[in-house]
């Protein structure tokens, strides 16, 4: 069974193995890249909302 690691010691070990993980070329290409995946995954929610049964023929509480 695993043990409970505090986040600070995981990020003081990082630290110590990359310590040039924090530098902003680095912090603003992972920024980057997190804005990418979560434009990917909206573009792919957005695809399948327009492909589903459900969107193409909506339904209103009103309709009977």
């Amino acid at each position: 069974m695993s043990e409970f690691v505090k986040w600070s010691d995981t990020k003081a070990k990082l630290n110590e193995m990359d310590p040039d993980r924090n530098s902003p070329e680095r912090v603003a290409a992972r920024e980057t890249s997190r804005e990418r995946l979560r434009a990917e995954l909206r573009g792919a929610q957005l695809a399948e909302r327009m492909t589903s049964p459900r969107h193409a023929y909506p339904r209103s509480s009103t309709t009977r």
